[in-house]
């Protein structure tokens, strides 16, 4: 269980959050989890997050489709291994997950990424 805690600034709260979650996507993890980490709790968090525009899973889907989409495309790196790098428990979970992201199959997003390259 990672028991660092980093202060977040005012200024850019989404920012900071994106690139906290960014490094923690290998690893289960709550919204409980991130208030603890940054030293707030977690209601004063999902406030934060919803005075933004955003949530915590909608942040945390965000950055899971930036960092698949480029991976996805790369057809030695197998789906599995995406899905468990993301943080998710089943492969299930992550291709569901991509088809709501991206409105297709991994398999069919790389296709259609190869067609246009």
């Amino acid at each position: 269980m990672l028991t660092t805690t980093c202060v977040l600034p005012e200024v850019d709260l989404v920012s900071s959050l994106r690139s906290l979650l960014g490094g923690l996507l290998d690893e289960p993890i709550s919204i409980d989890t991130l208030a603890q980490m940054t030293g707030v709790k977690s209601r004063t968090l999902q406030r934060r997050l919803n005075d933004s525009g955003t949530s915590f899973t909608k942040l945390l889907d965000q950055i899971r489709f930036e960092v698949a989409a480029p991976l996805i495309c790369d057809y030695d790196t197998s789906l599995t291994d995406i899905a468990y790098d993301l943080g998710f428990s089943d492969p299930a979970h992550c291709m569901r997950a991509f088809r709501r992201w991206a409105g297709m199959s991994p398999r069919d997003y790389r296709r259609a990424e190869l067609m246009v390259q």
